[in-house]
């Protein structure tokens, strides 16, 4: 606030790795309302420390391909055993239309939609049945005023944990029916490993440049897609796509779940 001038309110969402994507809600939903013209939401995680590893060590989270570690965090492969732990920080401008034409402000894309839920389930494990996952994607939808045949590509939560990913897919493949929809999926924590709570705020982050770019995103490490996971996963190169909407699953311990849709600007 100091170092802006940013006068508004000013606090943090905590929802573990649903952090940054819910913090990106608020933020829209503050804008849509007309309580704010600008702000400046995200996230930033560091995790990486002894006490901290142990604990996710314990839960069983972690790979253990430590002898080949840039193929470790592999999201819905079948020889998945865990993700990566990243850190970082990502931060983004959140703007009333208008205001951001007025001022010259170089626009990425346009955030059309918000879902959130909680699945009242347990800390670590999705519902069997992808419920809150659904629920928040359903949302976000009705939030953009579309219908899951309109989106072109999303980046899933997609861990590289072998019940998480599973359920994800699960939940995907019933909000996005393929007799329906054409719609592409990667996670990129294949690329960054997982940034706790900047995870999502970095991936709808790329969500934005996707459109603005027309390409999909890569599935990388991607050898042999899990039978159990039913989804049309992105190639394994970035790809070229024509798309209009993207949409940014999250998924955090404790049972919060948020959905972001972004429309291409043009």
């Amino acid at each position: 606030s100091r170092m802006f001038g940013a006068k508004g309110g000013n606090y943090t969402v905590h929802t573990a790795c649903a952090s940054s994507g819910q913090s990106l809600g608020e933020a829209f939903e503050l804008i849509a309302a007309g309580d704010a013209d600008v702000v400046l939401t995200g996230g930033a995680d560091s995790m990486i420390n002894a006490t901290q590893m142990s604990g996710f060590c314990l839960l069983g989270a972690l790979s253990t391909r430590n002898d080949d570690p840039t193929k470790a965090s592999r999201p819905f492969d079948a020889h998945r055993n865990g993700f990566v732990l990243g850190e970082g920080a990502c931060m983004l401008v959140f703007e009333e239309l208008e205001h951001a034409k007025k001022r010259g402000a170089k626009i990425l894309g346009e955030v059309v939609g918000y879902g959130v839920t909680e699945s009242a389930y347990r800390i670590t494990d999705l519902h069997p049945e992808g419920r809150g996952v659904i629920e928040a994607v359903q949302m976000s939808l009705q939030d953009a005023g579309i219908g899951p045949e309109s989106v072109g590509y999303i980046n899933a939560h997609g861990t590289s944990t072998l019940l998480n990913d599973k359920i994800e897919a699960l939940a995907i493949s019933k909000a996005f029916p393929k007799d329906r929809c054409n719609v592409h999926v990667s996670s990129t924590k294949s690329t960054t490993g997982h940034l706790i709570s900047a995870a999502g705020a970095l991936e709808f982050a790329v969500c934005l440049h996707s459109l603005a770019r027309q390409v999909l995103p890569p599935s990388v490490n991607m050898f042999e897609q899990d039978s159990q996971c039913d989804i049309r996963l992105t190639p394994g190169k970035p790809t070229d796509k024509a798309f209009e909407y993207a949409l940014s699953n999250s998924v955090g311990f404790g049972g919060s779940n948020t959905a972001l849709v972004a429309r291409r600007y043009q």
